[in-house]
């Protein structure tokens, strides 16, 4: 699995997102998060992480990264300022029921440390609630360019049955596109 060309052309992006009220992305995540978050996998959802060398997101920026494997299933998180991107590609080997559990199971498990983290990171912006934003491709040209890409929006608060729900609903609208 190729995480730096996910990133790039990921077929499903799940991020979990902080965005304030007026829609902007928000950078509050404390950076010791992603560490306790990939522990918490590792001995709660039993999923084994191994880390790739850091990534270049679409913003440019320099970012950890981990592909996470159970099973024959494989799915790559990505570290963003903004919290946690699942990235999906259709070509590898995942079960739709994976993906929904490991983000349902994710979700609970990143809200959960975020609120017991503290709200003053040095600087003036303050924790926000994190949402859910999806990204899929539903068209692409055939040298392999994204040509549509829809992307839906929940903000927080938001519970894990609500995201299991929409993770589900936009896999089949993908599974159907392809």
């Amino acid at each position: 699995m190729d995480v730096q060309e996910l990133e790039y052309n990921a077929d499903m992006r799940i991020k979990f997102a902080s965005i304030n009220e007026k829609g902007q992305y928000v950078g509050d995540a404390h950076y010791d998060l992603y560490d306790s978050f990939i522990m918490e996998v590792v001995q709660e959802a039993s999923w084994l992480p191994t880390e790739v060398p850091q990534i270049e997101t679409k913003h440019e920026y320099m970012r950890r990264a981990w592909i996470f494997s159970k099973s024959t299933d494989q799915i790559a998180v990505v570290e963003h300022e903004t919290g946690v991107e699942i990235l999906v590609g259709i070509t590898a080997a995942v079960a739709a029921a994976a993906i929904v559990g490991f983000t349902k199971w994710a979700w609970k498990e990143w809200k959960k440390l975020r609120s017991s983290q503290p709200n003053d990171l040095g600087f003036t912006v303050p924790n926000v609630e994190p949402s859910l934003v999806i990204e899929i491709v539903t068209d692409r040209w055939a040298d392999g360019r994204i040509r549509t890409l829809k992307r839906s929006e929940v903000r927080g608060p938001v519970d894990a049955q609500v995201v299991g729900k929409h993770v589900e609903e936009s896999f089949a609208e993908l599974s159907s596109s392809i």
